[in-house]
């Protein structure tokens, strides 16, 4: 759940942990409770929900290392061509 997600990230962040529970608020009016729903939004919905630019940064840093870490996942599975 997106609660989880901003425990974690005000622990990580208490300069922001303000800005990440209002973001909470606004982003569960929207219906966004999920990681996987706020990881499809698109720059347009970002901008339309209007959060706090604190908490962008932290989302976007979490969705950062979620992808990198996918990815080194998805390159060891991969056959290397020689």
């Amino acid at each position: 759940m997106l609660q989880d997600v901003v425990d974690v990230l005000a622990e990580r962040f208490p300069g922001d942990s303000g800005d990440l529970w209002d973001a909470f608020e606004v982003l569960s009016k929207n219906k966004v409770k999920t990681y996987d729903r706020l990881a499809k939004l698109t720059d347009q919905q970002w901008h339309r929900i209007n959060v706090p630019i604190g908490a962008l940064r932290a989302f976007f840093g979490l969705m950062e290392r979620k992808y990198r870490k996918n990815l080194k996942k998805l390159s060891r599975h991969q056959p290397h061509k020689k």
